[in-house]
């Protein structure tokens, strides 16, 4: 019979009706015409955008051409939305709202960005750290610049919240300070203290490496309402105060 999850997207191929009565998603044919996305990963990406819908029953009734936005646009930057992919839906008002996750920011950073190796670790408020920064505009000529360094040691047994995060590139440099824990509007409802702190450091880091433009995208998208044309087929980001008025009704 299959799992769930294959009973879905074998619906999806197929274009049989699936747990939606009214499908607001674009389908198979829709997302194909991107660069790069063959008709298998349309029919993954679906199945993943359909279980988004059905696992938040607010985004079912946004406007549908602001979650085909969403997931066209989770198509054209290629990562899979979902509580463990690399990018997630939330529902402001009557309008879908596209967010980057943790996950999705590190891998765009490795496959366009030019990292070549990426490590990210959370700081609990029982750990010790200390770190050094030493940045290549510091060095001396006909000096060697001593390297950055830190030291993590995690607390064993309760090592309370987490309070921060930290990076290191693949020349063990440190990619960036600390990165403060806040709470998170729609973030929190989906991603754990961990993943926030993660995110929010590549965020601050994202200066200092090198971006392709796939990053440039999805860090400009973030938190925006994507709204699809389906008459001109375009993509168009709103700023989510442009819809103010439908949240607060």
């Amino acid at each position: 019979m299959g799992s769930p999850r294959d009973r879905l997207k074998d619906s999806i191929a197929a274009n049989r009706p699936t747990d939606l009565p009214t499908s607001p998603l674009p389908t198979v044919d829709d997302l194909t015409v991107i660069d790069g996305v063959s008709r298998l990963q349309a029919v993954d990406l679906l199945a993943a955008a359909q279980a988004e819908l059905l696992d938040k029953p607010a985004l079912a009734v946004c406007d549908p051409q602001t979650i085909r936005g969403a997931v066209m646009l989770s198509a054209e930057i290629g990562l899979i939305p979902g509580r463990k992919g690399g990018c997630f839906f939330s529902a402001r008002g009557s309008h879908a709202t596209w967010h980057l996750a943790y996950r999705g920011l590190a891998h765009l950073l490795l496959t366009d960005g030019g990292v070549v190796d990426l490590e990210v670790h959370e700081i609990h408020a029982g750990d010790k750290f200390e770190a050094t920064y030493r940045w290549g505009h510091d060095q001396t000529p006909g000096m060697a610049r001593p390297a950055s360094s830190v030291e993590h040691t995690p607390a064993v047994g309760d090592a309370g919240d987490v309070i921060g995060a930290y990076g290191v590139l693949s020349d063990n440099e440190l990619a960036a300070a600390q990165a403060g824990v806040e709470t998170a509007e729609p973030e929190a409802t989906v991603l754990d203290a961990t993943s926030i702190a993660r995110a929010r450091l590549l965020r601050k880091a994202e200066p200092f490496l090198p971006a392709g433009p796939t990053v440039r995208r999805a860090l400009a998208a973030d938190g925006h309402v994507p709204v699809w044309d389906t008459t001109l087929a375009q993509l168009a980001l709103h700023d989510p105060d442009d819809f103010l008025e439908d949240t607060q009704s």
